[in-house]
């Protein structure tokens, strides 16, 4: 603590002392300690007596190609390329889900199809077991 020191009058009227305290050498000492920290802790995080295992990577592999199923203007179904009957969508789609149940599928539609169309063939790869779908449309030019 500091004390403070009188008006210097003499007549004996006493000034109360201040009893702030000065928190400068606290700073300063806080400072330097933060510095050092600051310095040390990286070095004795490299310093960890640790043997870390050899392993090499495994190839991911590439990705799966997506099965794209679609349904044209006319009610045409399709899959892949490959022109489908409408009654031997849900069997086909069934047997793609057997081989791979994760098989990601794009549906396409025209744009002229009524909303029952694509709808009705969303209905159908449910059915089928496929669960990872995915609607295609084209970007506006």
């Amino acid at each position: 603590m500091s004390m403070g020191v009188g008006h210097g009058s003499g007549d004996g009227d006493d000034a109360p002392p201040i009893s702030d305290i000065n928190v400068t050498p606290l700073v300063d000492v806080m400072l330097v300690l933060l510095i050092i920290f600051m310095i040390t802790a990286p070095l004795m995080m490299q310093k960890l007596p640790l043997e870390l295992p050899k392993v090499r990577a495994e190839e991911a592999g590439k990705p799966k190609e997506p099965l794209i199923v679609g349904v044209d203007k006319t009610g045409q179904f399709f899959i892949g390329t490959d022109p489908v009957p409408a009654d031997q969508v849900l069997p086909r789609l069934q047997q793609i889900a057997s081989d791979d149940p994760e098989t990601m599928v794009y549906v396409q539609g025209d744009k002229n199809n009524k909303y029952s169309d694509v709808l009705g063939l969303l209905a159908t790869i449910g059915k089928a077991g496929l669960a990872n779908v995915s609607l295609m449309a084209q970007t506006p030019e």
